[in-house]
């Protein structure tokens, strides 16, 4: 009910995928949780919304047990739901592993699939990415990575990413020149340590001081970048020491 009251058009809720949280976390029944789920995806839907199911733990408890894993995503998507994000909850998975069961998952379920990556082996941005060209199309992310423990996939990398470097968009060009503003706005926000060395939105991520680099950059434009630091509001940069 203080979802609804909140009165957005949108409700994301959390639900567990893995067996052994539902059997040791929330003390249920896998039953008693695929009801819980159907359930509260129906009420939503009844009321109106739209709503995003995160599957908590996926990855994992489809390790555990491959079958309960999907009759938690197939009670979601039967009560409604608009889009089941799929969670490396624990950042665990390697990139092949997030590949392969998005692809699997979204030619099986039929509901949109979204991805949600934690930082912990440092693949949640691979991962995400992945996920996308495996047919994902909503991304949960932070920016700046921000989140518990390691954090959580960057959005100041998944964005320059998907829009540069594959066939889908996600923000228009003038947003996408905002980005390294924003960035610094968040960590200033949060008071947290800007990240000189951050992709994309760092201070260093177009900064050149070696002298091959420096030479060959002042003689082609994009010999040691990857992309115009422009597109993502950045500058280049030449160190001397």
């Amino acid at each position: 009910r203080a979802l609804l009251e909140a009165e957005t058009p949108v409700v994301t809720i959390v639900a567990k995928a893995w067996d052994y949280h539902v059997r040791e976390v929330i003390r249920a029944t896998p039953d008693e949780n695929l009801r819980m789920v159907e359930d509260s995806v129906k009420y939503l839907k009844d009321a109106g919304r739209e709503v995003i199911f995160d599957a908590e733990h996926f990855f994992d408890g489809y390790r555990s047990d491959p079958e309960y894993a999907m009759k938690v995503l197939r009670a979601a998507a039967e009560a409604g739901a608009d889009c089941i994000v799929l969670c490396d909850t624990n950042g665990g998975m390697l990139t092949d592993e997030v590949a392969r069961l998005s692809a699997l998952v979204v030619s099986e379920i039929d509901c949109l699939v979204g991805i949600h990556c934690h930082n912990d082996c440092g693949l949640a941005v691979a991962n995400s990415i992945a996920a996308v060209q495996n047919g994902a199309v909503h991304v949960q992310g932070t920016v700046n990575g921000f989140g518990e423990r390691t954090g959580n996939a960057d959005l100041c990398s998944i964005i320059p990413i998907i829009n540069l470097k594959t066939p889908f968009r996600c923000v228009s060009n003038d947003q996408l020149k905002k980005l390294t503003e924003v960035a610094r706005f968040a960590y200033e926000a949060a008071n947290f340590m800007y990240s000189a060395r951050q992709p994309f939105v760092g201070s260093s991520a177009f900064a050149h001081k070696g002298g091959q680099h420096v030479d060959a950059m002042r003689k082609a434009e994009g010999a040691y970048e990857h992309i115009d630091p422009e597109l993502v509001g950045n500058e280049r940069r030449f160190l001397l020491s």
